[in-house]
C-alpha cells in the first residue's frame, strides 16, 4: 500500500497528559494529532516538557513511527494491540 500523504492545511487537536512507571516520576507531554479530511487520524507529535532529554527524543521517534503506521493503512487500534 502506498504512504498516504496529508494535505498541508488539516485539522489536529493538542493536548497535554502525564505519564510514567511505576517507582519513576511522570513525565508532563504535549500531543497534537493532525487527521485526514475524512477525520481518521494521520500524524502524531508528542514533545515533553524538557526538550532534548531522553524521554523527549524516545517519545518524539515513537510518534514518527506512530504516523508513518498511520499514513501506510494501520488503524489506532491495529498500533495499540501491536504495542
Amino acid at each position: 500500500m502506498p504512504r498516504e500523504t496529508l494535505p498541508n492545511r488539516r485539522r489536529s487537536d493538542t493536548f497535554k497528559f502525564e505519564a510514567g512507571v511505576p517507582g519513576y516520576p511522570k513525565g508532563r507531554y504535549i500531543a497534537t494529532g493532525g487527521y485526514y479530511p475524512d477525520g481518521r487520524v494521520g500524524e502524531l507529535f508528542i514533545h515533553s516538557n524538557k526538550s532534548g532529554s531522553d524521554r523527549d527524543l524516545a517519545m518524539h521517534a515513537a510518534a514518527v513511527g506512530v504516523s508513518f503506521a498511520l499514513q501506510y493503512g494501520a488503524s489506532p487500534e491495529e498500533i495499540l494491540k501491536a504495542l
